[in-house]
């Protein structure tokens, strides 16, 4: 039998990033390990592009290099964010392996052996091998999605026949949530849901204070709410394979693309309201809609459930 390859996967320890990383591994069939990294001083990331520029390794501005277990022999380097790439290129020039950006490198394109990023990124690095996706990688693995869904069993009450998902988000650098806003979402919902219909509801980190106030008004309503920032469960991989429908704010690309390639719910888009236009993520929902994978909601139901293949 052939050796798995073992991918080297540095994480700048956010989560949207990390799991970019390892799904890809899944969808490809790679062994992962992951190397927490981190900038030793919020100025080193600035520092970083100078010695970018100048083509100048150092290993002293980042933390975590030196917990890289070298017993190991690996095959090639996958990072994802803009704080992964000084680190994944001294790593790699020292390894002398192959490696693969997740999203944009921008200044750090250099070098990369592949490239892969959404299609609706405006910008395109100057690079001979760019892989464009029309999604973010997210791609739970089996194990995650039978403990979210084993654990959404758990703390439901109630034997619903069917169930609507709600994913909240909030503010992004192009968009902004405002309660209104979403108190108007949420009261067409529940208008339009059938009575033998459980409404399943989660916030994001993203969301903050504000909007977790506003879910605890209408909590009579919802057969399980999730407020992220007191409840480490994520019950999103659930939705996508117990829900009929899934509703999900429209400023995060991961949490979008999880439900457009997963499960066989009907996909609903709350737009934020955006700060300019055009931006990438109305690139994104626009991209969906064309290939009837998202609806975006304005108090009536589409059936755009078209999964995207991942592979």
């Amino acid at each position: 039998m052939a050796r798995k390859r073992k991918a080297l996967v540095i994480s700048d320890g956010k989560i949207g990033h990390q799991n970019q990383s390892l799904s890809l591994c899944r969808i490809m069939g790679w062994e992962s390990h992951v190397l927490p990294i981190q900038y030793a001083h919020p100025f080193c990331r600035v520092l970083s592009i100078i010695l970018e520029l100048l083509k100048i390794r150092n290993r002293k501005i980042i933390r975590g290099l030196e917990k890289l277990d070298l017993t190991l022999k690996y095959d090639l380097l996958i990072c994802a964010g803009s704080r992964t790439y000084y680190a994944a290129k001294i790593l790699c020039e020292e390894l002398d392996i192959p490696s693969i950006a997740i999203m944009n490198p921008g200044i750090f394109s250099k070098g990369f052996s592949v490239i892969i990023m959404p299609e609706y990124e405006n910008k395109e690095p100057a690079h001979s091998k760019v892989i464009k996706v029309p999604f973010s990688i997210s791609v739970p693995d089996e194990k995650h999605i039978n403990q979210s869904i084993n654990e959404l069993h758990s703390r439901v009450q109630s034997n619903y026949q069917k169930s609507w998902g709600i994913i909240i988000g909030g503010n992004n650098k192009t968009s902004h949530l405002p309660k209104v806003l979403l108190q108007k979402n949420l009261e067409a919902i529940i208008k339009l849901k059938p009575y033998d219909t459980a409404l399943f509801v989660t916030s994001s980190r993203r969301s903050g204070k504000g909007i977790e106030d506003l879910l605890l008004k209408y909590q009579d309503h919802f057969g399980m709410v999730v407020y992220s920032s007191r409840d480490s469960y994520n019950p999103i991989p659930a939705f996508t394979q117990v829900c009929e429908r899934i509703f999900v704010t429209s400023d995060s690309s991961n949490m979008i693309s999880e439900i457009v390639t997963s499960g066989n719910a009907f996909v609903e888009i709350l737009m934020n309201r955006q700060k300019f236009e055009p931006n990438k993520f109305l690139r994104f929902i626009s991209s969906l809609c064309e290939k009837e994978a998202a609806h975006v909601f304005v108090e009536s139901l589409g059936f755009a459930n078209k999964k995207l293949d991942t592979h």
